[in-house]
């Protein structure tokens, strides 16, 4: 294996002789949120598309192609700006519901808490409805998921909680 390494946020790519496979490292994942954050997705997603263009042939060592990385990386560190450490007025939101086959899934959201007071006030205290008004408005982060199957039912049943 060969390596390439820029001076660009620790980008470091291995790869076959023959360029047709490659695995990509780099600083810019944030070890203090979870794989799933959508900035480490967003991250992860920069890394395949760097690791894509160097194995078609693009050359990722010049200043231009950095630069582009770079502007990239900004963009997405602006677009999360707003979940890095600003918890203040936030509130987290739990839905929980049986689906289906008796799937018990967990879903931990983030919001707003002035969104989730408007959302609460237009739904008439309906929180399964201010939630799902707040997901059609992009207005949720969601923090984690979980799912348990534990058999076959046709009931369904869903609770919104405010943690």
């Amino acid at each position: 294996m060969k390596t390439v390494k820029t001076n660009c946020f620790g980008i470091t790519i291995a790869f076959a002789e023959d360029n047709t496979a490659a695995t990509i490292q780099s600083e810019m994942h944030d070890a203090a949120l979870s794989s799933e954050h959508p900035f480490n997705v967003s991250v992860d997603a920069l890394e395949s598309l760097i690791r894509a263009q160097f194995c078609a042939g693009i050359d990722i060592t010049t200043p231009e192609y950095l630069q582009s990385i770079e502007t990239a990386y900004e963009a997405i560190s602006t677009q999360h700006s707003h979940c890095a450490d600003n918890d203040e007025g936030m509130i987290y939101i739990q839905k929980i519901r049986n689906i289906q086959a008796q799937v018990t899934e967990s879903i931990t959201y983030k919001a707003r808490s002035e969104d989730w007071a408007e959302a609460m006030e237009s739904s008439g205290d309906e929180e399964e409805q201010a939630l799902l008004t707040l997901q059609n408005r992009l207005a949720v982060e969601r923090l984690e998921y979980d799912a348990e199957v534990d058999e076959f039912l046709e009931e369904f049943d869903c609770e919104v909680t405010v943690i």
